[in-house]
């Protein structure tokens, strides 16, 4: 049945092709290769089954490839088969082989960038020194306490001027450079003691004279106020300065002013300190007294 199928078939297409080769005037070649398909189509049809008849298939019965004068039509053109359409390949457009070429080029170099940077890193890292736990034993809460405790003492001498009881506070191991919650230090309260002997052994140690308290006082503002004017020339032989100015607007001559300590005002004046801000209607009385006398003095 399948080669009765493509004998019809070849025929039909054989047919087609006579009709329109009229032209080339191509009738016997036509008329031998449709006796050859004749020929394999009774073939076809002795070696198909019996029980199959032409009455099984739709095709026309009669199946002519010549006109009624018995000459194959003419074709007025000849017909050529043209070749199955293929997807052509979209051609680069110019320059787009410098572009490939600079994108690999950067791609490279990118690369290469990060290996240079990966072996820079390890480089750093590895010429940086190992840091080692320090072999020093963490401090106990006891610890601490017996720290603040020595601390205490060091202070408390200093505020009453006790040097031996100093002395012996500093045979422990001290945080000297510790303040309290007001921010003084141990040269604050050796200022307000007026020992110069305490305060000359702190200032050893590296105390600030200018450290500042929580009021921005120094150790000479305490000291001035205090009165203690060997206290004060102590500071001033430190570098202290004698012009600096608290949250109050108060320098250490305005502070001895305020307090009435007068041999302090005097030494302060003497060294040139300033009253900073303060005009005249605001200079406490001690410090306008010697400035009269210094006026008349001239």
């Amino acid at each position: 049945m399948a080669l009765m199928n493509i004998s019809l078939i070849i025929t039909s297409v054989v047919a087609v092709f006579a009709n329109n080769l009229q032209a080339f005037d191509l009738h016997d070649e036509v008329s031998l290769l449709q006796a050859a398909v004749e020929t394999k189509s009774r073939s076809a049809k002795i070696a198909a089954p019996d029980d199959t008849s032409a009455d099984d298939y739709s095709y026309a019965a009669d199946v002519k490839c010549t006109s009624d004068e018995g000459v194959a039509p003419s074709l007025t053109t000849p017909t050529q088969l043209a070749p199955a359409d293929t997807e052509a390949t979209p051609a680069d457009p110019p320059g787009a082989g410098s572009l490939r070429l600079v994108l690999q080029t950067m791609i490279v170099l990118i690369v290469l960038d990060g290996i240079r940077r990966t072996l820079q890193l390890r480089q750093e890292k590895a010429s940086k020194p190992r840091t080692t736990r320090s072999s020093k034993p963490q401090q106990t809460p006891q610890d601490e306490a017996a720290l603040e405790s020595a601390w205490v003492d060091v202070v408390n001498a200093a505020r009453t001027a006790d040097e031996e009881s100093f002395n012996k506070a500093l045979t422990k191991q001290v945080p000297l450079m510790h303040v309290d919650a007001w921010g003084c230090t141990a040269l604050h309260f050796a200022a307000v003691g007026g020992s110069t002997a305490i305060a000359t052994e702190l200032l050893k140690r590296g105390l600030q004279v200018d450290a500042l308290d929580a009021g921005d006082e120094t150790a000479l503002h305490l000291a001035a106020r205090a009165g203690h004017a060997s206290m004060c020339e102590l500071f001033i032989g430190a570098g202290a300065n004698i012009d600096t100015v608290s949250k109050e607007g108060l320098t250490p001559l305005a502070a001895a002013g305020f307090a009435n300590q007068d041999e302090t005002c005097r030494l302060l004046t003497k060294s040139g300190a300033g009253v900073g801000g303060l005009s005249d209607a605001e200079l406490p009385t001690v410090i306008v007294k010697l400035v009269v006398e210094q006026v008349m003095a001239a």
